[in-house]
């Protein structure tokens, strides 16, 4: 009936809580009704009668759940019903409609007459319920949450659950052998199959990006440490250029300015650093460090980058010679933690030997 409609509206329920409809059969109905509409995609239309059967349907919800929350399912007493019924009736889990019927009565007539107009919602007869078996726990469930201790109707509400069982195997049974809900489910499949490829080239794409990103911040790293290190170099020329130009510098003011006998004595005064002994000279540029094995051709040397060097060279050295302008500092802590207390350290800066010289003979006076 429902397959046939173009639409789903409210003139369906216009008898609804009036004369002697059945209001709670009314609302049953249509709430199965709008379901069917659902998956059949019929469109309904929320006119006022509709809005109204709907607005009845919520208050009845609404007094089911408080009547639900009043009254708490107890399971024992559910139990101890059943047992009740086991006791006057064999297998009361079990109701075969078909022995119910030939032996109709006035009041089991009325009842059939009641069952049938809800079975006549599902296309169904009575007699398909024959065999349809209630678990024992089924019934104990049914026997708590309704609490139902008449044998009457009691079978009213085993009958009305012989049917959810029915249409729930027939539910499977539509699930499982319909080319239509196989063919459903495999569109379904194969929908999340795609969604699934969708988005594993979508993360195969970002991966790529992300690693073309990678190797172009990793060029310009190695085209920035490039740039580095010819800027080290450059620095470097530089300051070998400034100390020529500063040597030549001085020579020419020595020549201007003190005549020669001056410039004999000052050359016979070369600091005094006779008493250094063994040493070691940390840091400092590397033709300063060449110039200084002149001078102090007893010393060790170690560049200002020499991280691994050997601590046995700091052994049996009286002084530790350190020039601070051109020094690592990691070089300079690990000195301090291998040096021994009885070490003396003397401070040097600049490149220029004499000045080294004296700055080493005024801090051994």
């Amino acid at each position: 009936m429902i397959k046939k409609l173009d639409r789903l509206d409210g003139e369906r329920y216009r008898d609804a809580g009036y004369g002697d409809c059945e209001i709670r059969m009314e609302l049953s109905r249509m709430v199965i009704q709008m379901i069917i509409a659902e998956d059949l995609g019929i469109p309904v239309v929320y006119d006022y009668r509709f809005c109204e059967v709907v607005c009845m349907l919520i208050l009845y919800e609404e007094e089911f759940f408080q009547v639900c929350e009043d009254k708490s399912m107890d399971i024992k007493e559910g139990k101890r019903i059943y047992r009740k019924f086991l006791r006057e009736h064999q297998d009361p889990g079990t109701y075969y409609v078909s022995a119910f019927l030939e032996n109709e009565s006035h009041k089991t007539a009325a009842l059939k007459s009641k069952m049938e107009q809800l079975f006549r919602l599902f296309d169904i007869e009575l007699e398909a319920l024959a065999g349809v078996h209630i678990e024992k726990w089924e019934a104990e469930m049914i026997c708590s949450i309704f609490e139902e201790k008449d044998w009457e109707r009691y079978k009213e509400l085993l009958l009305t659950a012989n049917l959810c069982k029915y249409i729930q195997q027939i539910e499977l049974l539509y699930e499982d052998d319909i080319p239509e809900e196989i063919q459903y489910r495999r569109s379904c499949e194969e929908s999340a199959v795609k969604n699934m490829e969708y988005e594993m080239k979508r993360m195969e794409q970002r991966i790529s990006e992300l690693e073309k990103q990678k190797k172009a911040k990793e060029s310009e790293l190695i085209e920035t440490e490039c740039q580095v290190e010819r800027l080290k170099r450059e620095l470097m020329k530089k300051e070998e250029k400034y100390e020529k130009e500063s040597t030549e510098l001085r020579n020419l003011r020595d020549y201007l300015f003190h005549p020669k006998e001056d410039r004999k004595e000052k050359k016979e005064d070369r600091p005094d650093i006779g008493r250094l002994g063994r040493s070691v000279v940390i840091g400092g540029h590397r033709n300063w460090q060449k110039k200084m094995q002149q001078c102090l051709p007893g010393s060790q040397f170690l560049t200002y980058d020499n991280m691994n060097f050997d601590p046995t060279v700091l052994r049996n050295k009286k002084y530790i010679i350190v020039n601070t302008d051109i020094l690592k500092h990691g070089l300079y802590y690990k000195v301090m933690n291998e040096r021994k207390k009885e070490q003396k350290i003397l401070y040097v800066h600049g490149n220029n030997v004499e000045r080294t010289l004296r700055e080493i003979s005024d801090q051994l006076q």
